[in-house]
């Protein structure tokens, strides 16, 4: 059972309409939330990062440790939780959010058991998905098993909604080293939490608001090059959604991303 944190992510005052255009792969809805998504290979020889993104949902799962099948399990992951999603009609809750996350476990789970070459296999997920979407504001829930992370960007700044499983981000909770040098700490690349590792998966969702001109950003860890400042940066001068993920995507590069690098960008309009 989902226990929900008290206190929501976002503000409640309202902000004017932006001037938005079309663009290729962003998404548009007669609903005020706009999307997009852009990937990039970087310096690895392949890309283990898989997404989907929907009028009201994104879904970024990367595979994990560099063990064989992660790009496999990655795939299954997304396959299946976006196969729950649909199966909803739209009537998104935590309970949906649930068997999707329980779903993809069990598949990749599955797939590790039958398959030796893929015995190792695993792959974090982020995933966001609205509740409730009205003119002024949208309600989304976030659940993230890993350490691909999400971030509320809105006019206060950037604000990370998720907590990462990795070896690196419990050093920081722990007090033992910073959130700056996490970022170059070798424990980043090992995972504490994934999807087909254990029998079962425990997550923690979180409530978040967007109002207009706010966003939503999810992406594979390879965007934590960046700090938050830059995040901002690169978020709010942006065109659109899918401009608002390409720009982070090359600026993850530029800042010297050395892994596959991944973006979603849920925009309430």
């Amino acid at each position: 059972m989902y226990l929900f944190p008290m206190k929501w992510f976002g503000r409640r005052r309202r902000r004017p309409h932006p001037a938005a255009r079309h663009e290729v792969d962003a998404g548009w809805l007669p609903s005020p939330i706009a999307f997009g998504c852009a990937t990039a290979t970087g310096s690895r020889p392949d890309n283990q990062d898989r997404y989907a993104v929907g009028p009201l949902w994104a879904v970024i799962s990367d595979g994990a440790g560099g063990a064989a099948g992660g790009a496999l399990a990655a795939e299954l992951t997304v396959r299946e939780v976006v196969a729950c999603l649909d199966a909803s009609d739209g009537a998104i809750d935590a309970e949906v959010l649930d068997q999707a996350v329980t779903r993809a476990n069990v598949v990749v789970r599955s797939r590790r058991a039958t398959d030796a070459a893929v015995a190792a296999m695993a792959a974090t997920l982020t995933l966001a998905a609205a509740i409730a979407v009205h003119g002024e504001e949208s309600h989304w829930l976030v659940v993230n098993v890993g350490d691909s992370p999400a971030w509320l960007v809105d006019a206060r700044g950037c604000t990370r909604v998720t907590e990462e499983h990795n070896v690196a981000a419990e050093l920081v909770r722990s007090g033992a080293i910073s959130r700056d040098a996490a970022r170059l700490h070798p424990g980043r690349n090992l995972v504490t939490r994934a999807i087909g590792i254990a029998d079962s998966v425990m997550v923690d969702p979180v409530a978040v608001t967007l109002h207009p001109c706010d966003q939503l950003v999810i992406a594979s860890d390879g965007v934590e090059v960046l700090n938050e400042t830059e995040m901002q940066d690169a978020v709010s001068g942006a065109s659109s959604a899918t401009n608002a993920a390409r720009r982070l995507v090359d600026a993850a590069l530029t800042h010297g991303a050395d892994d596959n690098v991944t973006v979603a960008v849920l925009r309430h309009l």
